[in-house]
């Protein structure tokens, strides 16, 4: 007895091999094939999501990194900016209570 359009040959009631095409196709081959074909496309969205979560967060990482180093330069820019000659900044050295 033939299992759908597998092409191969059941033994009654289900087929017990690998599909010779992407198991995107849904055939019905019996419960093994179809757990098969679930838990193929399971994987494959375990690893989409996996892929676009790795990009999301070297993505957040180097914006983090690029938003510091302006924070940095900004900081360098003002203090070059407000120097009075007094190392350190007198400002930052008065004592005041």
């Amino acid at each position: 007895m033939q299992c759908g359009p597998c092409l191969n040959w059941s033994n009654g009631n289900r087929c017990f091999t690998t599909l010779p095409f992407p198991t995107t196709f849904f055939f019905n081959c019996g419960p093994a094939a179809e757990l098969r074909q679930r838990l193929a496309a399971d994987e494959r969205k375990r690893e989409y999501h996996e892929e676009r979560m790795n990009q999301f967060e070297t993505y957040a990482e180097e914006e983090h990194d690029e938003q510091d180093e302006r924070t940095q330069e900004k900081t360098e820019q003002w203090r070059e900016f407000h120097y009075d000659g007094l190392d350190p900044s007198h400002e930052y050295n008065q004592g005041t209570i």
